[in-house]
């Protein structure tokens, strides 16, 4: 459709042509009715069409009869024009009249299409063949873009350079909303200038903290919790991360004015910048508010480019949820899981607050989180190229939902994206980061449009009416369901159901085909229960759920069909009654992520749901009490991105205390040496074993769940040094770990290891030690200390934190080591200095100053006859604390004595 002023123009000047058109064709009868367009008619010219350039539409007259024979119409006139513009076909328009008896002859089977290669233009061939006698008329086969539609381009200056927005359709999605005030944004950043001459209109006030007290003083600035939120003054925001990142001490002035804190000012204006103001920019969401949530420190300069990190991201989306916000954006994130974060999502969905954050800028194929965990609505990136492929840096996987511009580069505004900046300026920028905050704009314009959707209905019905981009193959269903469409979203015709997936679980149950055990192992069969919910329009009793995995060497899909029937606004649905079956292949890799892919159809709508499961996985998470650690059966512990078989991927949870918190262990090993050239461990940076696994798994290291009256829960693995170069000692280890729900011990995980000679002659002065990479915090700022009476190493950031340590539980301490990681381990961990460190006694027990430290911890030495068996036992242990940790440890002695002295032998426990 053309725009408002060009109708109104363009019907002027051709109203006196159309009166004399029918003045001088039309004879009038008296009592004659002559109906007529509405509209006057606008004649299409090469100008103001669009038509395909080799087509052309005939229809001739009724009196024309054709030669079956002839080669082209039969009719001399007609095909001497056509020949000689190389037409290489003429078909009826709509074959199917000639074809079914049963439709009545009509003027249609008049129309047909020529197909030519002449370079002759459509409209030219056109006019030459409605001169023929036969013809009635001779026309181009018109065509039109979905985006022809009505525009209300804004007056901003600088809306002319801002491409995204033309590939999204916001000038055509604001002639039907602009924008509510009653609607809220949260920007979850690094600050925002929220006094900008082009943002400072749609900052949002809150009402708790605005006006006068009782004393008549300002609330703003009156010292007082009017609102009882627990922020004093917070009238325009929070700043939760204060101004210096060793010290953070909230605030409530959120604003950011130095580049390295300038993320969250840019990412405000690309989602909710004054419109229409005949400045700068135009933002998203117009008329919505936006509420400022710093969540950085002002001279934290510790990111990529000396740019801010988000400390307090989650604390920040708990007080977005908790003042009402209806959709929060998040243009940050990074690798791994957190059962905390995921839970912080969830209470902001729970309370009507719909998350958006930014996909990555990996490149990979990976999940990056906030993006990628539930109920959150994940945002890749394309470019401005007319074709719209992923930009190169945008990560790319099953988790997202959606694509929206992000750029390709950041030196010109014809590939960047411009928008708000500190200081009163203006910047471009390229990322998802910018590609995010399209979307939470795109929400909060849905929201404004449709207040009867929650925040979660609004993200739904922009996933699904976006525009469906698959044109490179190798990315396919893996950049969301397509770039987000403003115009359609906010469209009262638009009308879909949006299927999701809300949760699944597997039975892997000797009565199905599979062990028990809870783990998808090779020749296992399992069951697949899902449940799904439909966030918008009904589906119909046709709409169906397919499994598909495009793994085929290592999943065969054995049921994979499921009748969702009718499935209502907001009804959920699960297949318990028909579970999708899949079997696992017989021979697959350690840690093997397989993808499947539940495919819903529901007439033309069509939708998909990723999920991963991994196969034959090395390690199992301990997650009892306040504790979640994991162990592997290859004598890794914690987090581990080696020997997992694919792609770098990283497997293991670290070592989180309190549970669901970031990891503060990188990654720990058990260490055995007899000498300094036979050192077993997993230790990173070994410069002969790039590798860095000297322990393999042996075909029993299977993880088994025993019973044991003095732990919640036991899990037991077996591997082996027998697998190794010349270095290997000749032992089977048996790993035991037990974890607890209840105080005192419920902040720690016991190890312990049973070490067996595989050889024929005495294993003699053998040392047994753990290594631990701990990166509490900010590792650069990290300490190590030991505690003797304990037999307690520890570590901690002394810019705040918590404490984190090993002790050995079964043997005095033969010897312990603060090991500086700049030194020893970033240039290769040698094997004299692994061997030298775990016997040289205590050279160095505190690791101070401040630098990014590990430690070693050890006994020894021992002595095993073939045969024989030594037993040793550490705990891994969290504390608030020094004295916390102290009695954490204190506790974990206590245990192991009931464990050791207790052991009468496990009761295999299945399924668990």
């Amino acid at each position: 459709m053309l725009s408002l002023n060009r109708v109104l123009m363009l019907a002027v000047v051709i109203l006196g042509v159309v009166t004399t058109v029918i003045a001088s064709n039309t004879s009038f009868t008296k009592g004659q009715i002559i109906q007529s367009h509405v509209f006057p008619r606008l004649t299409k010219t090469k100008e103001n069409s669009y038509y395909l350039h080799d087509k052309i539409v005939i229809k001739l007259k009724d009196n024309v009869s054709l030669s079956k024979s002839a080669r082209v119409f039969g009719i001399s006139s007609v095909d001497r024009a056509l020949e000689q513009y190389s037409v290489t076909s003429v078909t009826r328009m709509f074959q199917e009249n000639a074809n079914q008896a049963n439709l009545k002859p009509n003027s249609l089977d008049r129309v047909y299409v020529a197909q030519y290669t002449s370079p002759i233009d459509a409209f030219e061939l056109a006019k030459e063949l409605s001169l023929l006698p036969e013809v009635e008329y001779a026309e181009p086969w018109f065509i039109y873009p979905v985006e022809s539609v009505t525009l209300c381009t804004p007056s901003d200056s600088s809306r002319n350079k801002q491409w995204a927005l033309n590939k999204i359709l916001t000038d055509s999605a604001w002639c039907n909303a602009t924008g509510s005030d009653t609607v809220v944004i949260g920007i979850l950043d690094t600050g925002v200038q929220w006094d900008h001459p082009d943002l400072y209109a749609n900052i949002w006030v809150n009402p708790g903290e605005d006006g006068l007290d009782g004393s008549s003083n300002d609330k703003r600035t009156n010292g007082i919790d009017d609102d009882g939120n627990g922020k004093i003054d917070d009238w325009h925001g929070w700043d939760f991360g204060g101004a210096n990142y060793l010290d953070p001490v909230e605030d409530n002035d959120p604003i950011a004015l130095t580049s390295n804190v300038g993320h969250g000012t840019h990412v405000s204006g690309i989602a909710d910048a004054m419109t229409n103001n005949n400045l700068g920019i135009a933002g998203v969401a117009y008329n919505c508010k936006l509420i400022p949530i710093k969540t950085a420190s002002d001279n934290d300069g510790r990111g990529a480019g000396g740019t801010a990190f988000i400390v307090f991201g989650f604390q920040g989306m708990k007080y977005a949820a908790d003042m009402g916000v209806d959709v929060v954006n998040c243009s940050w994130g990074g690798s791994g899981f957190s059962q905390f974060e995921q839970e912080m999502v969830d209470y902001a969905s729970e309370r009507g607050t719909l998350v958006v954050a930014a996909a990555g800028n990996s490149g990979i194929d990976e999940a990056q989180y906030p993006a990628a965990y539930a109920g959150v609505i994940s945002v890749a990136a394309r470019t401005e190229a007319s074709l719209e492929g992923k930009a190169s840096y945008s990560t790319f996987h099953g988790s997202v939902d959606v694509s929206a511009p992000g750029g390709s580069s950041g030196t010109s505004v014809n590939n960047g994206i411009l928008s708000t900046y500190i200081n009163d300026g203006y910047a471009i920028s390229t990322g998802t980061s910018m590609a995010a905050p399209h979307v939470t704009g795109l929400v909060a314009l849905v929201k404004s449009k449709f207040p009867e959707l929650s925040s979660m209905q609004a993200g739904e019905r922009i996933r699904v009416s976006a525009t469906p981009i698959d044109n490179q193959p190798q990315y396919v269903k893996k950049l969301g369901k397509g770039r987000i469409n403003a115009y359609t979203a906010v469209d009262t015709a638009f009308s879909s159901p949006s299927v999701r997936l809300l949760s699944y679980t597997l039975n892997d149950d000797t009565t199905v085909g599979g062990n028990g055990n809870g783990i998808p192992e090779p020749n296992d069969t399992i069951e697949i229960v899902c449940t799904f919910i439909n966030y918008l329009k009904a589906t119909s009793p046709g709409a169906t759920i397919t499994l598909f995995s495009p793994n085929t060497t290592y999943i065969q899909i054995i049921s994979g069909s499921f009748t969702l029937d009718s499935l209502n606004t907001l009804e959920t649905r699960t297949n318990a009654s028909a579970p999708f079956k899949i079997k696992i292949g017989s021979t697959i890799s350690n840690n093997q992520l397989a993808l499947l892919r539940f495919d819903i159809s529901d007439g033309s709508y069509s939708d998909y749901e990723w999920i991963e499961l991994l196969l034959n996985q090395q390690f199992v998470t301990h997650s009892e009490g306040n504790v979640a650690f994991s162990v592997s059966n290859f004598g890794s512990l914690g987090y581990f991105d080696y020997n997992a078989g694919t792609n770098g991927q990283s497997f293991g949870n670290g070592f989180q205390y309190p549970i669901g918190s970031a990891t503060s262990l990188f990654h720990a090993t058990l260490m055995a040496a007899t000498d300094s050239l036979h050192v077993v461990d997993n230790a990173f940076g070994n410069p002969t074993n790039s590798a860095a696994v000297d322990w393999k798994t042996l075909k029993d290291s299977a993880f088994k769940f025993p019973i044991e009256p003095s732990a919640d829960r036991v899990v037991r693995c077996v591997f082996t040094d027998s697998g190794t170069p010349a270095n290997r000692i000749g032992l089977r280890v048996t790993q035991r770990s037990y974890s607890f729900d209840n105080p005192p011990d419920d902040d720690y995980v016991i190890l312990r290891y049973e070490l067996t000679n595989t050889r024929t002659d005495n294993i003699t002065q053998m040392y047994v030690g753990i290594y631990a990479d701990w990166d509490v915090v900010n590792t650069n700022y990290n300490k190590v200390m030991y505690d003797n009476a304990r037999k307690l190493g520890y570590m901690w950031d002394t810019s705040g934190s918590n404490y984190y340590g090993v002790s050995l539980l079964s043997s005095p301490v033969t010897s312990f080591r603060a090991v500086n990681n700049p030194l020893y381990i970033y240039n290769g961990f040698s094997e004299g200095n692994k061997y030298r460190f775990m016997t040289e006694g205590f050279q160095l027990t505190e690791g101070s100053p401040v630098n990014d430290w590990s430690f070693l911890i050890s006994a020894g030495p021992f002595a095993i006859p073939p045969g024989g068996t030594e037993v040793i036992g550490f705990a891994f242990l969290g504390g608030n604390d020094l004295p916390d940790l102290q009695l954490n440890s204190d506790s974990a002695s206590v245990k192991w004595d009931e464990i050791i002295g207790g052991q009468v032998g496990p009761t295999w426990q299945i399924g668990r």
